[in-house]
Formats: C-alpha cells, structure tokens, sequence
C-alpha cells in the first residue's frame, strides 16, 4: 500500500521513484523495496511525505478510497500554495 501511494504520487508528479530516491538521498531501489520486500524506516516515510506535502498517515493508508485521499491532500496542498500565491 505505502508503495502505490508513492508510486501514484511519483506519476502524479511526472517523476520516476528512481529520481525521488537519489532526490532523497535513498539508496537505489530502497522505496522498490517496500513494495512487499520490506517496510519503510519512520525517517525514510517522513521524508517522502514531506517531499510531497502529504501526512505519513496518508501513505500508509489501504482502504479503496486511497486515490481520493493521497491526492485529494496533494490537491489541498496545491490549492492552499496557490491561494498564498494570489493574496501576495
């Protein structure tokens, strides 16, 4: 589930999550590994999710709703950063 929601994120952005790793500072395939291999260390997940403007609660949610919800929050995020942009 915390892999599709980055990996989701990662299109949503037009980014590869190889790209997201070096940006990160994450070795080579370590998000590809949470994709059943292993779960993401709390910095690791915090780091993505500040790197996306999203909760780590957001990405590690697996209920059929995730879509909306990941990029509904993106999507607030956006929204607020615009607002800001339009009041200065």
């Amino acid at each position: 589930m915390i892999y599709q929601n980055v990996s989701r994120l990662c299109k949503q952005r037009g980014i590869s999550i190889s790209r997201l790793e070096k940006e990160l500072g994450f070795g080579n395939a370590t998000i590809q590994g949470w994709n059943g291999k292993w779960e993401p260390k709390a910095r690791s997940l915090s780091a993505v999710a500040a790197y996306f403007g999203v909760s780590m609660e957001s990405l590690m949610q697996d209920a059929p709703d995730d879509d909306k919800s990941v990029a509904q929050e993106e999507s607030n995020k956006t929204d607020s950063k615009e607002a800001v942009r339009r009041d200065a």
